[in-house]
């Protein structure tokens, strides 16, 4: 008899950040080490939005919030990444095709600290960029859209944000990939030994993941790849414990691997439009999934149900307590992202904004546990 407890959401305390607008969309989100930040991308900049009230105890937390600062840049921000232990330190993808790095104490002279400047001709900004986790976390990865991996070491990086990384002896480049597939994102594995990167196969259209080690190898003598959705494969992320892996592909489907064996060994299908994003919460206990359809879903690592946040708002007290809702709430999110210390979900609410949709919705979860 199984008589392992189940959880199943309560209530989901709703939180907005900024006003919406053509200016003002949002892209997406990523919370410092500390959690007391979080980052949000917008037209030409970063906004940096103050967290503790709402990660405090209190039972009077805010329905909104105010940035603390913005953080200038030349062009659209696509995607923003904080440094996984330094607090101050950020990555940006940027549509003047450079990924940049920021001190966030400095907000005084609107400079990046270092710049990247992409290789390939094409599009705007990068596919993806993403730190590796373990050890000194001193390396970031980015995916370029000619389906490019470059693998740099950011204490090698040019103080000069003028200039980009050259390729001579000291390059910060350390390690380049080139694949056939049509790349969408890549991460380092939990050990940080190997990449992974999410693709689609150019001869048949299907989802696949390639693993492979970067430090030494090659991506076709060492590498594996496995077969995971029937379509292109938009979004993974590992669980914070390195046992699970989230993937989110054109499908509509979440699946959750092992990653000691590489077995899918539950499907997450709640959605009928492609996933855009997918996290875990940072006890490693709950998966997330959003699309542009209402609301973000969640599930255990099992895969079963724990229930669906609407993101709006709620005014009326009598309503606090309608959970598991579906659908209730106005669009989708383009990326999703969990504190790293508590239940708590970021949503950047994406480029389609209608009206009284924020710029970043947050919300604070509660479960009950069942049997």
């Amino acid at each position: 008899m199984n008589t392992a407890k189940r959880l199943e959401l309560n209530e989901a305390s709703i939180a907005e950040c900024g006003n919406c607008n053509r200016q003002n969309t949002s892209l997406s989100v990523s919370w410092n080490s500390k959690g007391n930040v979080l980052a949000s991308s917008f037209q030409n900049g970063v906004k940096l939005w103050p967290t503790e009230a709402i990660t405090s105890n209190s039972s009077h937390n805010p329905n909104s919030l105010r940035e603390i600062s913005i953080l200038q840049h030349n062009a659209p921000v696509d995607r923003v990444r904080f440094h996984p232990t330094d607090p101050s330190l950020l990555c940006t993808t940027v549509e003047d095709k450079s990924v940049q790095l920021w001190d966030i104490r400095d907000r005084s002279t609107q400079r990046c600290l270092s710049k990247i400047q992409l290789k390939s001709s094409r599009g705007k900004c990068a596919a993806s960029v993403e730190w590796q986790k373990s050890g000194t976390a001193n390396h970031l990865v980015v995916t370029e859209k000619d389906n490019a991996v470059r693998v740099y070491d950011v204490r090698k990086l040019n103080k000069n944000a003028t200039q980009a990384s050259k390729g001579k002896g000291g390059t910060a480049e350390v390690k380049s990939f080139q694949f056939d597939n049509i790349l969408a994102d890549t991460h380092f594995s939990p050990s940080g030994t190997h990449l992974v990167s999410a693709a689609r196969r150019i001869n048949d259209g299907m989802g696949i993941i390639h693993i492979y080690p970067w430090q030494s190898g090659d991506i076709d003598a060492d590498g594996q790849t496995f077969v995971g959705h029937t379509g292109p494969i938009y979004a993974l992320k590992f669980s914070p414990d390195g046992k699970h892996l989230a993937t989110g592909g054109n499908d509509a489907l979440v699946g959750l691997w092992d990653v000691e064996s590489m077995v899918c060994t539950a499907t997450i299908a709640r959605k009928t439009k492609f996933i855009r994003s997918v996290a875990f919460s940072h006890d490693s206990k709950v998966v997330a999934c959003c699309s542009e359809e209402k609301g973000v879903h969640l599930a255990d690592v099992t895969g079963r149900d724990i229930g669906s946040v609407s993101l709006e708002k709620k005014n009326d007290s009598s309503d606090r307590n309608r959970s598991r809702s579906l659908n209730v709430g106005p669009f989708g999110s383009d990326e999703i992202t969990f504190h790293p210390k508590a239940h708590i979900i970021a949503c950047a609410r994406g480029e389609n904004l209608g009206p009284n949709v924020p710029q970043v919705s947050i919300a604070r979860l509660q479960y009950s546990e069942t049997q």
